[in-house]
């Protein structure tokens, strides 16, 4: 059934800064109606040749890839009479995933003083219905099937069940929620693959909070310009970004952009003012650290520093610096080790 939390965003602002991430559910939908037009064709209705860009819509255009999910389900032998009710059944969950909106079916909205978590997982285990129907065609033509353990499967299927191969057809998921309820971390257990979330802040918001995702893998972004999403759209592994006021924090974290924490991340702007007051459970002093980590982050070290993070505990160094101003920092430091050596040993 559909999830309880999913409804289409309320406001313009969400709609224009989702619309960059919409093309990403390509994969997703393009696979759930592959997969309605092969057991279609096992329940021996045949389809037309127009049947999938019908249900998909102008959305589909030039995007369709029927290849990615359809040989989850086999035709390896005739259908037995025993399946047909369970083909009807995933037959009619797939077709009726494919016909729903979009930006109804991937919006999630989490009322005043409720959790993130909570809404997200309800919409992608809706989202995941498709897999698990998929799912049960498949081992009702093998002859596995068991309704005790697989039949709920087309009716919630949770992110935690998810193939490695289902996460990377994740389509983005769009959140609206209070700036008192924004806590980043719970989106912790469903960044893999290639799901992306966006976050829409209600009200005042902690100056930082998605600072706590930043990890070398995950796009990151926070921006009050519904136009810096496109970058999270591209991204090809997961991302979160969040459409936040004008007085937070505003950066992006790009894994492609380097190895080194300082090349990902970029800061656009910054609160004029420290934090003086608590949002939601979020004190002033925490809201400062995480302002801190970013800036942690975004900061390059000196050459001098990074010389002293490179010397092994032998006192040479490991790596030699690229820069003239490195080598020679380095070179000190080696040669300064010398004479404090044979002192302790002499």
């Amino acid at each position: 059934m559909p999830s309880d939390t999913a409804q289409a965003p309320a406001t313009e602002p969400p709609v224009t800064a989702y619309s960059a991430l919409l093309a990403a559910a390509a994969p997703w939908r393009s696979a759930v109606v592959a997969t309605v037009e092969e057991v279609r064709g096992m329940l021996g209705q045949p389809a037309t040749p127009d049947a999938a860009a019908h249900s998909l819509g102008e959305f589909a255009r030039g995007r369709i890839d029927h290849e990615r999910f359809s040989g989850i389900v086999t035709r390896a032998r005739p259908v037995e009479t025993a399946t047909l009710l369970r083909l009807r059944v995933a037959h009619d969950t797939l077709r009726a995933l494919a016909e729903r909106p979009l930006p109804e079916l991937l919006s999630a909205n989490v009322p005043p003083g409720g959790r993130i978590r909570g809404a997200v997982a309800s919409v992608l285990a809706e989202l995941g219905r498709a897999f698990g129907a998929a799912h049960e065609v498949a081992l009702a033509r093998r002859g596995d099937f068991r309704e005790a353990e697989h039949g709920s499967m087309h009716a919630s299927y949770p992110f935690e069940r998810w193939t490695r191969r289902e996460r990377r057809l994740a389509p983005p998921v769009l959140v609206q929620v209070d700036g008192a309820d924004l806590a980043a971390t719970d989106l912790l257990p469903f960044l893999d693959g290639t799901a992306k979330f966006l976050l829409v802040v209600r009200g005042a918001c902690a100056p930082a909070p998605l600072v706590r995702l930043v990890t070398p893998g995950t796009y990151v972004v926070q921006s009050a310009d519904p136009a810096a999403f496109a970058g999270l759209a591209e991204a090809p592994g997961p991302g979160v970004g969040a459409l936040v006021p004008a007085d937070a924090a505003q950066f992006v974290h790009d894994p492609s952009r380097g190895r080194a924490p300082w090349d990902r991340v970029r800061i656009d702007a910054l609160p004029a003012e420290p934090p003086r007051r608590a949002v939601g459970p979020w004190s002033p002093e925490q809201q400062a650290e995480e302002l801190r980590q970013l800036e942690a982050l975004a900061t390059r070290p000196s050459s001098v520093a990074m010389a002293v993070a490179a010397q092994s505990p032998n006192g040479a160094t490991t790596e030699e610096p690229a820069d003239p101003a490195g080598r020679l920092a380095a070179w000190l430091l080696e040669a300064s080790a010398a004479p404090a050596a044979e002192a302790r040993h002499g």
